[in-house]
This record gives C-alpha cells, structure tokens and sequence, in this order.
C-alpha cells in the first residue's frame, strides 16, 4: 500500500510540474510585441579590444511605408556615425513593388547598437551577423610592412654610399622591388584596418502590402511556435498521467 501511495505521490508532482511548465511556456511570449526583440547578432561581450575583427551583416526587412523607411535607415547610419557606401534603389512602377539594396559602413565601436535598431524597422524577416577574427592575419602584414620599411631604409643608404654604375642599378632594382612588395603590403593592411574599423551591414529592403507572418519579428514567431508546441506536448503528458492515475490499482 505505501508503495502505491508513492507512486501516486510521484504522478501527482509530475503532472504538477508539467503544468507549471505549460503555464511558462504559454506566457512566456504574450509580452513579444511589447519586449525588444532580442539581438539575432552576436552578444557585445565576444569584441576584445585587442583583437582585429571584422563585423558583416546581412538584413532583409519588408515595409509598408517604403520612402519612409528608407530615410529612417540612412537617418539611424547617420547617427550610428555611418555611412552610406553603395544604394541601388528601384522605386514601385506598373504595379511591381520597389526594392533597395543599401551597403551601409557603421563604426564597429556601434555595431552591436546599430544591430539592434535595425532589427526594429519594418518586418526583419532574415538576419545573419558574422565577426571574423582577423587578427593573424592583421598581426602578419603589419611585421611584413615593417620589415620591408626597414630594408627600404637600409637600401637607400647603399645606394647613397655607392660609387660603382653596377652596384647602382643592382641597388635601384632592389629597391624597386622592395617598394613595390611594400605597397602590395600597405594596401592590405589598409584593407583590413578599413574593415576591422567599420562593419558592413548589407540591407535588402521590400516594399510589400502586407507583411509576412503578421509582421512580427521572426525570433518572436518562433519563441511563439516553441511556446505553443510546449504547451501540447504538456497537455498530452498530463493527459496520460491522468490515465495512470486512474488505472493505479488500490
């Protein structure tokens, strides 16, 4: 008999626990519309100051003010301290909706921010952020540089101190060459500093009538589903304890 009450005890704490779950689960999201909706980047904490990174993002977001928003994007870069680098803008015609392309550089110290205000106008429907450590590869052309400095240097003072035609030429075309690799060099550091300095945001901006999935952010929408989901797989477990209750001999 104390057995069976146990094991009755145990059910009842199981369906208990499920319910409370449920109850989470099912509440968890009612405030989505309400909460600011959670960063789809990477957290602010993984930029070491220290370290070379270079910050690109990718953005599809529908509107239905499409002048708008587009003035309210290249207002918010402004702000970030940005800039508009590259805009192909295809305004609505014969019934076809209008669509931009922006390619916006935004300061890397204001990525994460920027992340977060994008991710507020019109219906992001995709969102993909990366951040590549660079800093090897920062760390290899910029001694590179210097060593080719240096010979650059050293060079010029042989060919000041040399007397012989050939020794001349020989010197000359040895610089030339040294100069040459230098550039190659200080054009790809200046390339990374460049993009290490200032992340890329890639925004694919749809005039629609209608957004999809009711407009809502799509992190929204699937803590939602997940919500839901959770919600009858707990109906179900708790359905089936109640069978066991009631089948549990006394």
């Amino acid at each position: 008999m104390k057995q069976k009450r146990r094991v009755l005890f145990l059910l009842v704490a199981v369906l208990c626990v499920a319910c409370l779950l449920a109850s989470c689960g099912k509440s968890g999201y009612d405030g989505g519309n309400n909460a600011a909706p959670e960063n789809p980047g990477i957290k602010s904490d993984t930029l070491v100051q220290d370290r070379k990174i270079i910050v690109r993002a990718y953005y599809t977001i529908e509107t239905r003010t499409f002048d708008e928003t587009l003035k309210q994007i290249e207002t918010v870069t402004a702000e970030a301290g940005g800039y508009v680098s590259d805009s192909r803008v295809s305004p609505a015609r014969d019934g076809d909706s209008g669509n931009a392309t922006l390619t916006l550089r935004i300061p890397s110290t204001a990525a994460d921010g920027f992340i977060t205000t994008l991710s507020g106008i019109g219906n992001v429907i995709d969102a993909n952020v990366s951040k590549d450590d660079v800093t090897l590869t920062y760390d290899d052309v910029s001694a590179r540089v210097a060593v080719l400095r240096a010979e650059q240097a050293k060079l010029l003072e042989l060919l000041d101190a040399a007397t012989d035609m050939s020794d001349i030429l020989k010197i000359r075309q040895q610089y030339t060459d040294v100069t040459q690799e230098l550039s190659s060099y200080e054009s790809q550091l200046k390339s990374l500093e460049n993009a290490v300095s200032y992340a890329t945001f890639t925004v694919y901006l749809r005039d629609v009538k209608s957004y999809s999935d009711g407009g809502e952010n799509f992190i929204v929408r699937f803590g939602r589903s997940f919500g839901k989901s959770f919600v009858s797989f707990a109906k179900v477990l708790g359905n089936v304890l109640i069978v066991l209750v009631y089948l549990l001999p006394y």
